[in-house]
């Protein structure tokens, strides 16, 4: 079982004003100069890939959330319909990847308390 989504992650459902605000705060939290590292997720629908624009979109985020100071993020990029499918037709998702606590892994392999916690993470859109 996952016990934290990430050191500077938000709780789901905390994460209530877009994802610029959520990088902010994310760069705040973490004081950088006393840990080396730290980590930081993020979950977008997928449709946020679906054009040039959104896609300069994240990529300005990242730079922005870099600038501030932060030295890690990664991402899933899925919705929340794909995992609850794959949780109800595990042997349709055997190739399901997805980012958990600094580490990835096949999600229909994990415990389904970890499942859960994958699929509450805010979804973003841009």
């Amino acid at each position: 079982v996952a016990l934290t989504d990430g050191s500077t992650s938000a709780t789901p459902g905390t994460d209530c004003n877009g994802p610029t605000a959520l990088i902010k705060s994310a760069a705040e939290a973490m004081n950088y100069a006393q840990y080396s590292s730290n980590i930081f997720n993020l979950k977008f629908h997928p449709t946020v890939f679906a054009t040039n624009d959104s896609r300069r979109k994240v990529l300005d985020l990242i730079k922005t959330y870099m600038d501030l100071g932060g030295n890690h993020i990664q991402f899933n990029v899925v919705d929340v319909e794909t995992l609850r499918d794959a949780q109800s037709h595990p042997d349709q998702y055997r190739d399901l990847v997805v980012r958990v606590a600094g580490y990835s892994a096949f999600f229909v392999y994990l415990d389904p308390l970890v499942q859960e916690e994958v699929i509450q993470r805010t979804e973003l859109r841009l």
